[in-house]
């Protein structure tokens, strides 16, 4: 079931207590701009919320096609109800009231080996390396506009396959939660395009990239270039395959509705294996 608006105060601070570790400010504003009842799911127990999670509905690029996805996220049980069913209860009110209208099921996890009784496999994968280019002058701008980013990132992106829908939507958010990190999306411009731009993160010594996308491989270099005139050590992430050194899951994936893959995708689809090949690496980078 899903919460009443009442109860979007007590998830607000369920999310405040269980992802304090991870949050650096971006809860608040994905509850004022992204947060909505019916992507989330709940479970009650005298009345008070003891497990939920969010799925929020976007596309998935697959062989010339989409898929309608969702991306789960938050899941949460309270500590003194955890190991009682209770998450699993979610994901069974999920999957029973998305069933028709949801291709994939995809999600992030802290501890993937929760969900694989749940069916999720590790299908994405990424891995850190290093720079090792010259530097140049630094000429990045912050990049504010979502519909430039998107405009770049589909020409970007045509490459590679299993990314999620990077459109308007997707950029405003990523540049709201880049200000509440006190960052900035790093980038440049040509002939009024823009060319190329960064997501990235930083700790005292190591400026890590987390998602780079830019219209060419010159442009690619270029940024990167640029950005490693800082002081710090520069890392990028890229798609990696499961077995390459270094390389971390990225994303779970669950079937959803075969009839509707096969439909939008124009070919036989009954598991994860028909969409996904062993030797491919896929492409996904995304927030909530």
């Amino acid at each position: 079931m899903h919460p009443t608006k009442q109860e979007i105060k007590d998830i607000h601070r369920l999310y405040k207590k269980t992802f304090a570790f991870d949050d650096g400010g971006t809860i608040d504003p994905y509850f004022q701009y992204q947060f909505h009842p019916e992507n989330c799911w709940i479970i009650r127990d005298d009345n008070q919320i003891v497990s939920l999670l969010c799925a929020h509905p976007h596309r998935m690029y697959f062989h010339n096609g989409y898929l309608p996805v969702r991306f789960i996220s938050g899941v949460i049980t309270v500590e003194k109800k955890r190991h009682q069913g209770y998450m699993r209860r979610c994901f069974e009110e999920l999957l029973k009231e998305t069933q028709d209208t949801c291709g994939l099921y995809v999600l992030q996890a802290y501890h993937p080996e929760i969900y694989t009784s749940l069916g999720f496999e590790q299908r994405y994968f990424i891995r850190y390396v290093p720079y090792l280019g010259a530097a140049l002058p630094n000429h990045c701008i912050p990049i504010t506009s979502a519909v430039d980013c998107a405009d770049c990132a589909q020409a970007a992106l045509h490459e590679w396959e299993g990314w999620m829908d990077h459109d308007e939507d997707f950029y405003q958010a990523q540049l709201r939660e880049a200000a509440a990190l006190h960052q900035t999306i790093l980038g440049f411009y040509e002939n009024g395009q823009l060319a190329a731009f960064a997501r990235w993160s930083q700790t005292e010594t190591v400026m890590a990239i987390e998602e780079i996308l830019a219209r060419s491989n010159h442009a690619k270099q270029r940024l990167l270039a640029q950005l490693a005139s800082c002081p710090k050590r520069l890392l990028y992430a890229v798609p990696a395959l499961a077995k390459e050194h270094g390389a971390q899951g990225n994303l779970m994936v669950k079937m959803g509705n075969q009839a509707l893959c096969q439909k939008n995708l124009g070919h036989m689809i009954t598991t994860c294996d028909d969409l996904y090949e062993s030797d491919q690496r896929y492409y996904h980078y995304g927030w909530w």
